[in-house]
């Protein structure tokens, strides 16, 4: 709890990770404040770029500041996407704000990411901060989701691996990763469903896939180097 006036205190801010690529990040805010008696909650979604978590970012979701860090659909695409976001908000039967392309996420679906844009209230309205996604009819450029293919298609997958909520393939396509049963099964590309994972990891309750990075020559000593320096105990510690 942050009190902040007399008669206002901001309860919990909260930010989530749900996507982290080579240069763009996702990112869900969420704030609850008390003014006076009265509780809010307020919601927001961005896409952000790695230096723009640098820059301070707006507080006091009920008082509707502007937060120009981030990457809207426009800075992406260009002002072309425009029509298509008028066809989404056209179809999407809006019931209670906009669709500007401001706001929007990265989301996993099964085998593959995809672009979900953020149905919005309007700038001019008072009401608290919150959004509904809507599908965006684009494929997401290299850039931001970098590998995302997987051998086959996801139908081929569920057919060996019937209990799979996704999959993972590496770009050597010499490795399959399946979500199954709450754990990552890993196995050499080939080889058949039945056998026995060569590793596999148990996922904890609510745990979900955030990046997917592959490595290899040079790189895969430099992630076992750095992965040990960020996450050892000592940096843990330094870090809180």
């Amino acid at each position: 709890m942050f009190p902040d006036q007399a008669n206002e205190q901001h309860l919990n801010h909260v930010e989530t990770l749900l996507f982290a690529g080579n240069q763009y990040l996702s990112i869900k805010e969420s704030e609850e404040t008390v003014r006076g008696n009265v509780a809010s909650q307020s919601n927001r979604i961005w896409v952000r770029t790695l230096p723009q978590l640098k820059e301070g970012h707006t507080m006091q979701f009920f008082n509707k500041p502007v937060d120009k860090n981030h990457v809207s659909l426009t800075d992406l695409y260009g002002t072309t996407i425009n029509s298509v976001l008028t066809s989404v908000a056209t179809k999407a039967n809006l019931t209670f704000g906009e669709i500007s392309g401001q706001s929007w996420t990265i989301q996993r679906e099964p085998g593959r990411w995809v672009g979900k844009v953020a149905e919005t209230p309007r700038a001019e309205t008072k009401s608290a901060d919150r959004y509904v996604l809507h599908d965006f009819p684009r494929e997401l450029p290299d850039k931001v989701v970098n590998h995302d293919d997987i051998c086959c298609t996801w139908s081929g997958i569920k057919a060996s691996w019937p209990m799979a909520t996704d999959a993972l393939t590496s770009p050597l396509n010499d490795m399959i990763v399946i979500f199954e049963d709450s754990k990552l099964k890993f196995y050499p590309f080939g080889q058949a469903p039945n056998n026995a994972p060569q590793l596999t990891l148990d996922l904890q309750p609510g745990e979900q896939l955030v990046m997917a990075q592959w490595a290899t020559d040079h790189y895969v000593q430099e992630w076992i180097d750095k992965v040990g320096l960020y996450l050892s105990d000592d940096s843990m510690a330094y870090n809180h």
